[in-house]
């Protein structure tokens, strides 16, 4: 099974990647971040926990992963698949409703559930941490693909 992650740096093979914490502060903010903690069930990953990986190329730039550099990566333990469109439709409700409106309820349980949504799923991926064991250059935006520092 295919497991992608984008980010603003480059990984080597064999690096464990895991929340970073000064990055995960900045989403915190957001109202759909607070809907979506509001209703996690007690198995989800929190936000602020979750390394975001995608199983389909084009679903990375819809899901908001860089693309400077894109590394394949085999998740650590237990991870769970959520449709990245439950959170624009979240988004287009909080425009009219406050968070605890019932329509707004039923798309964070329905993200959570993991159901598709009727427009098609875009599928995002949250896991504790992952391993890369590939890069992918062809899948990356930066010129150069990483390599040892010389010491």
């Amino acid at each position: 099974m295919l497991f992608l992650h984008g980010s603003y740096d480059p990984h080597p093979v064999g690096r464990r990647l895991t929340p970073q914490p000064d990055r995960a502060a900045a989403w915190e903010g957001l109202e759909f971040v607070r809907v979506l903690e509001r209703y996690r069930p007690d198995w989800g990953i929190p936000h602020a926990e979750a390394v975001f990986l995608c199983q389909d190329p084009d679903h990375l730039d819809p899901c908001g992963a860089p693309l400077d550099h894109v590394v394949e990566v085999s998740p650590e333990g237990a991870f769970s698949r959520h449709d990245q469109n439950w959170i624009s439709r979240i988004c287009c409700l909080l425009d009219d409703h406050a968070p605890d409106h019932p329509e707004i309820a039923r798309a964070a349980e329905a993200y959570w559930a993991g159901h598709p949504h009727p427009d098609g799923p875009v599928w995002e991926i949250r896991t504790r941490a992952a391993i890369v064991t590939r890069a992918r250059p062809d899948l990356s935006l930066a010129d150069e693909p990483f390599s040892e520092p010389n010491i």
